[in-house]
């Protein structure tokens, strides 16, 4: 009885992705396409690791938060928008199972990425977690804003647009705030006044 429900959940696992189409491939273009070509781009450019590790890094940040919520959005925008989105919420009222197995989907990905590039480059493992948990969050904000907006543009414009997003808060070289304007605003409260 339990496998059985698992063995469907797996099959409309399975389904979902194929409907995705071409849309299923272009998180791997950016994983296994662009990054491992940029990192080699940087270490070509810069000849030393400490350098090209931290521009890696940063296109880690860039890119795999955001393509967390890509499989996410695409994969359940049927299920809450279109014609037959009543009938698939009658045979299937809670998505939260589907969103898990599509980014613990996404997770394996992102681990066969930190993989490859521990065997050519450096050990990248430590910064996992954190790129596991923005990715995460970039992928419930998606889901959040999908199941309460039922429409897949304002999540999709939102997680990648957003002045102040996530991977801008976590990230030590970037602020949400323009240079000249923060320190303006740093200088109200701080309590030299400078």
């Amino acid at each position: 009885m339990r496998h059985q429900r698992i063995l469907r959940e797996l099959a409309l696992f399975r389904l979902t992705l194929r409907k995705l189409g071409p849309l299923y491939f272009v998180p791997h273009l950016f994983l296994y396409g662009l990054i491992p070509l940029l990192g080699a781009g940087y270490l070509a450019y810069h000849g030393d690791g400490e350098n090209a590790r931290g521009l890696i890094f940063y296109d880690f940040q860039k890119f795999l938060p955001f393509f967390g919520c890509w499989w996410v959005l695409f994969g359940l925008a049927s299920y809450v928008e279109g014609s037959a989105s009543e009938l698939l919420q009658v045979y299937r009222p809670s998505l939260l199972g589907l969103f898990w197995l599509l980014w613990f989907w996404y997770l394996l990905h992102m681990a066969v990425l930190f993989g490859g590039f521990s065997l050519a480059l450096e050990n990248y493992w430590l910064d996992f977690p954190l790129l596991a948990i923005q990715s995460l969050a970039f992928a419930g904000v998606g889901f959040f804003l999908l199941c309460t907006a039922r429409n897949l543009l304002a999540p999709f414009l939102t997680t990648r647009f957003s002045p102040c997003s996530l991977e801008r808060i976590f990230s030590a070289s970037a602020t949400c705030f323009p240079s000249a304007g923060w320190n303006i605003f740093h200088s109200w409260f701080s309590p030299t006044g400078r």
